[in-house]
């Protein structure tokens, strides 16, 4: 109440300068409409009112702010899309110097697979890897005690995670299964204890064997 129109519209664009601001006003004079101007008004309309150019007006606002919605949408969406291609590309970078064999999944879909991995899967070159290649979890031995697949990972007793992969020479690794989150993407690690698991084979069958002769011993001397 203590101010003209021109002069709110000059406060409100102290405070925002992109909410559209229309002018309704019986004043046509050419100072006015420069002092409008000047305070930044979108649309400028005559009384007495006509519906057809209110509503017209009102719809060009409209279809300004839901454009600039859509460029501010698509341009956060590239900007999103550059983050995340930085982000995977270091991911990569980082996944080809680490020694452990190592498989990216994307929604359930194999994304990646590092130097390592591919030296396991006998793969001579990059070319040979493709999301589609069957002959990726087909290498797991299904055994009681080892998991059947990646996603039959267990978050919570680690120990268990054990893997069997038959080699194309027809022997057998174990490896310890780990299993990190990223945004979208499952990372699935082997560790390498097949030398630790034969050892531990080796303990029971000779504590077996040790058990075994002493029992027939004792048995002997009654």
């Amino acid at each position: 109440p203590v101010m003209n129109g021109i002069e709110m519209a000059k406060e409100i664009r102290q405070i925002d300068k992109h909410i559209p601001i229309i002018l309704f006003t019986a004043f046509s004079d050419k100072e006015y409409l420069f002092d409008a101007i000047h305070a930044g008004i979108d649309r400028y309309i005559n009384k007495p009112l006509d519906q057809v150019e209110f509503f017209s007006t009102l719809e060009d606002i409209l279809q300004r702010l839901e454009d600039e919605q859509m460029a501010k949408a698509y341009q956060q969406e590239l900007l999103e899309k550059k983050i995340n291609k930085v982000a995977l590309d270091t991911l990569k970078q980082t996944t080809q110097i680490y020694p452990n064999p190592t498989f990216i999944y994307k929604q359930n879909r194999l994304y990646f697979i590092n130097q390592a991995a591919m030296k396991l899967c006998q793969f001579e070159k990059l070319d040979d890897f493709s999301e589609d290649s069957p002959h990726i979890e087909t290498r797991i031995v299904s055994k009681e005690g080892f998991l059947k697949t990646f996603f039959d990972y267990d978050a919570v007793h680690v120990e268990k995670n054990r893997i069997l992969w038959q080699l194309s020479s027809g022997r057998n690794k174990v490896f310890l299964l780990y299993k990190q989150n990223v945004d979208d993407l499952e990372i699935f690690s082997l560790n390498d204890i097949t030398r630790v698991e034969y050892e531990k084979q080796k303990s029971k069958y000779l504590l077996d064997y040790l058990f075994e002769t002493l029992n027939k011993i004792r048995s002997k001397k009654t």
